[in-house]
């Protein structure tokens, strides 16, 4: 009311409601992401993942995975590239590798990118720092982990403040139908009690620097133990999902055999019973015009019937081959092989 009451032309009104609307839209805007912060600060980085969303509002959302791609990268061209934490790119600068050439300059992990290279899993430079990674033999260390200085809330972690122990990482290649690649992580705290795959994945999320590395005790044998337990359990899931995998598509082939087939010999049916209605017609009509029209449809439905019959061969075939496919498919899942490669053990401490 204020500002019809005070502005006199339609321009000035439009100035005015439009100077308002921007008053408010930041008004609303500082609202929302104060609130969206004070939420955060209280949600478990779990549920702040599946938000896809952050606490700072100039960094891009980028998943787990992306995640530890940024930081192992990071890690590898220390020396070799320049990083930006806030737009997720870096600047390769020189060759990382003697014997592969990658394109210098700007890299960017994220999406819809046009101007610079888009940095991901399956990129040839980031499949070969991983690579790399891989085969570095790491010594046993003590690693302080710091939950205190980590930004987010690690609800799952919080009841191993200012406990110590053993954890371990295994890297599981299973090479049957298709090429699968598996992490099992597993550790133990001092006091004996085992850690959760989820709670060791948190712990190497946080902040970490350098223990001491005279004191790194770490039981061999008992993680040997578990290393055999973890990957049986593994394996074992990997064969029930493959089980499953057959039962579902020996189900799905036997019901489109069944379909096929009772779709035939439904086709045979109501062909042989109008062949039948016609030859009844046949016998009733004394009319030579009719009779010649009725014996010219129950030729062409012989015909159609005879096609029909030889479908139900072709289909036989098609059943085969297809059965034939899943049992090779079958075979190959048998050939199971399994490669093993234990990354790393560290002694750890939660402060």
């Amino acid at each position: 009311a204020e500002i019809y009451q005070s502005c006199r032309s339609e321009k000035e009104i439009v100035d005015q409601f439009d100077l308002l609307q921007k008053e408010l839209d930041q008004q609303i805007n500082n609202k929302i992401l104060s609130t969206r912060e004070k939420l955060l600060a209280n949600f478990d980085d779990e549920v702040v993942e599946k938000l896809k969303i952050r606490l700072k509002e100039s960094k891009e959302y980028i998943g787990k995975y992306e995640q530890w791609l940024w930081a192992i990268t990071k890690y590898q061209l220390n020396d070799l590239a320049q990083f930006n934490n806030e737009t997720l790119t870096f600047d390769l600068c020189k060759q990382p590798y003697i014997k592969h050439t990658y394109p210098l300059g700007k890299y960017k992990i994220g999406k819809n990118i046009d101007d610079i290279h888009i940095y991901r899993m399956g990129h040839p430079l980031a499949q070969h720092i991983l690579e790399d990674v891989k085969e570095q033999k790491c010594a046993n260390k003590e690693l302080i982990f710091s939950l205190t200085d980590h930004e987010g809330n690690v609800s799952i972690l919080n009841g191993l403040k200012n406990k110590h122990g053993w954890l371990s990482v295994v890297s599981i290649n299973v090479s049957s139908f298709e090429a699968s690649d598996y992490l099992i992580c597993f550790g133990k705290t001092a006091d004996g009690t085992m850690l959760t795959e989820v709670q060791v994945q948190r712990i190497l999320t946080l902040p970490a620097t350098n223990g001491i590395d005279t004191l790194v005790h770490v039981e061999l044998e008992e993680v040997l133990q578990q290393k055999e337990l973890n990957t049986n359990y593994l394996l074992d899931k990997i064969s029930r999902q493959d089980n499953e995998y057959v039962r579902l598509e020996t189900e799905k082939l036997t019901k489109w055999a069944d379909d096929r087939m009772n779709a035939v010999e439904l086709a045979i049916k109501e062909t042989k019973q109008k062949i039948k209605d016609l030859n009844r017609e046949a016998n009733k009509t004394t009319d030579t015009r009719e009779q010649l029209k009725i014996q010219t449809e129950i030729q062409e439905l012989t015909r159609k019937q005879k096609k029909q019959r030889q479908e139900i061969f072709s289909i036989e075939d098609e059943i085969l081959e297809m059965r034939d496919k899943m049992i090779s498919d079958i075979k190959q899942r048998m050939k199971q092989e399994t490669t093993i490669n234990e990354l790393f053990t560290i002694n750890w401490k939660l402060l």
